[in-house]
């Protein structure tokens, strides 16, 4: 069999002509170098187009390499094979993009215990390392498998430079930039989150034995209004714990405006860990204060039960009282806040997935489990009260071998023909795309597109060439799938394009 999948393409034209917005869906796979890990887009030589840079393993230990491929876009397409590669040092330990000298270009930064060092990315290739801090990160350690990408150099100060945060226990130190060089400039006091378990000793007249294993769990960076003075401050996020650090005449404050934990789990959902909490940091309401979401899924195979969660923001912060919940019995995983009628307020996308003998039972005989979504429309500071205004049902494929579900939520909220209003992507079967058009608020015409692909991971959605088309990028982490990401661009239909042009 062969280790690479060979560049497919398949256009498939949507069956709207005459319409002013006629449009096709043009897929094509990437090949990867191997098992993929991250995918980023993002115009990594400054050319105006948005490129692809995959992070994945080659190899079987103990001669795995954690490879970084780009393929740089032309108008309309990807290439194939990668256009440029570089396999990691040993010593790296996340990794991130930015453009640390200010020519436009990315610089791809590799982040250790003991340095944080970049190389430039060109059409040529990468550039030699060169050490930005000679000072790491001590939670941080290699992992030996894979790269992964975390969002640790970005413009964090609202200054339209580059600064990067590398984190270490109890701290966050932020370094600053000035003439391409990287100082210190201050640290941010965080709480550290340490997990351990401690297993049966054994005891005899020698010795005592104890098996123990113990983990330190970096905190999610995010950025948001906090104080709706239209700069974006820092979110420090471990589940249930929230820390906040403001912008102070384009400066992170050393003291965190709020730090608070918003307790979700029960003493028994604790002592189990057999819940997840997801937090999502966004403005819901519009106010200009962003919101805090917090969802609560998990429990037994047979008794999954999910709850969220809204903390509304306002001029005394996040209140530690939610201004709405809602709960249900089954496994509600992916909660999505998007405006799925267009009328600019973020609408509640709730999945459903409720478990039971039969559902089971489907999913060894027919290797497929369905999934529900329900939005409910947002209203303001009264979120989302009331009924479900829309319900759509999602398959997903159950592979035996590997225990995983495979398939995507139906996603609203993106414009595929360019009207202005927000259609709707589904995948009926988990084995292919469909494309159904906004006739307004939430009625959706039939299909007008369908594309086959594999039962989806992850996924990518938004417009990556500027033409006011939303496309999809889409990528497999399990070990069947690993090899490629597929690429579908969404193009203007040459016959609606010159009766535009006319």
């Amino acid at each position: 069999m062969k280790s690479a999948v060979a560049f497919v393409l398949a256009a498939l034209i949507v069956a709207t002509a005459g319409t002013a917005h006629a449009f096709s869906l043009v897929a094509s796979t990437l090949e990867t170098p191997g098992r993929t890990h991250s995918v980023r887009v993002a115009d990594a030589d400054g050319d105006g187009l948005k490129d692809v840079i995959v992070s994945s393993t080659t190899g079987a230990p103990p001669s795995q390499k954690r490879v970084v491929a780009v393929y740089f876009a032309e108008p309309g397409a990807h290439p194939a094979k990668p256009s440029i590669t570089t396999t990691a040092p040993a010593w790296a330990c996340v990794y991130d993009l930015a453009d640390v000298d200010g020519d436009g270009k990315l610089d791809l930064l590799y982040f250790g215990r003991d340095k944080v060092a970049a190389r430039a990315i060109g059409r040529s290739g990468f550039g030699e390392e060169r050490v930005l801090i000679a000072a790491g990160s001590d939670v941080l350690f290699p992992d030996s498998y894979r790269l992964q990408g975390a969002p640790l150099a970005r413009n964090w100060q609202g200054d339209d430079a580059v600064e990067i945060i590398v984190p270490n226990y109890n701290r966050l130190v932020l370094y600053t930039s000035s003439g391409g060089q990287f100082t210190k400039d201050r640290a941010l006091p965080i709480e550290m989150f340490a997990d351990q378990w401690t297993g049966d000793y054994e005891r005899s007249p020698d010795y005592i034995h104890v098996t123990a294993d113990a983990s330190i769990e970096v905190s999610d960076l995010r950025q948001a209004d906090y104080d709706a003075d239209g700069d974006l401050d820092l979110y420090v996020v471990k589940e249930e714990h929230i820390a906040v650090f403001t912008q102070d005449n384009g400066r992170l404050s050393t003291k965190p405006a709020q730090s608070d934990r918003f307790p979700i789990r029960t003493d028994d959902e604790g002592r189990k860990r057999n819940t997840d909490v997801r937090p999502i940091i966004t403005d819901l309401d519009g106010d200009g204060y962003a919101d805090l979401v917090q969802a609560k899924f998990g429990g037994s195979l047979m008794d999954y039960k999910s709850l969220v969660r809204v903390h509304r923001g306002g001029p005394g912060g996040l209140p530690r009282t939610p201004h709405f919940e809602r709960s249900s019995e089954g496994f509600s995983a992916n909660i999505r806040f998007d405006d799925a009628d267009g009328d600019g307020v973020k609408d509640m996308i709730f999945p459903v997935w409720k478990v039971g003998i039969m559902t089971i039972v489907r999913m060894l005989t027919a290797k497929t489990a369905s999934q529900s979504f329900y939005v409910h429309l947002g209203q303001g500071a009264s979120l989302y009260q009331g009924e479900a205004s829309y319900e759509i049902d999602a398959a997903a494929k159950y592979d035996p071998n590997a225990g995983e579900l495979y398939g995507m939520e139906p996603r609203f909220g993106y414009d595929f023909d360019g009207d202005g209003k927000p259609d709707l992507l589904t995948a009926p079967d988990a084995e292919s795309l469909e494309v159904r058009l906004n006739e307004g608020g939430l009625n959706f015409g039939d299909p007008v597109a369908t594309v086959a692909i594999p039962p989806v991971e992850k996924i990518i959605i938004d417009d990556f060439d500027g033409d006011g088309r939303a496309d999809v990028y889409m990528w497999y982490e399990s070990y069947r799938q690993s090899k490629k990401v597929v690429t579908i661009w969404n193009k203007a239909d040459e016959t609606s394009a010159e009766s535009e042009a006319q």
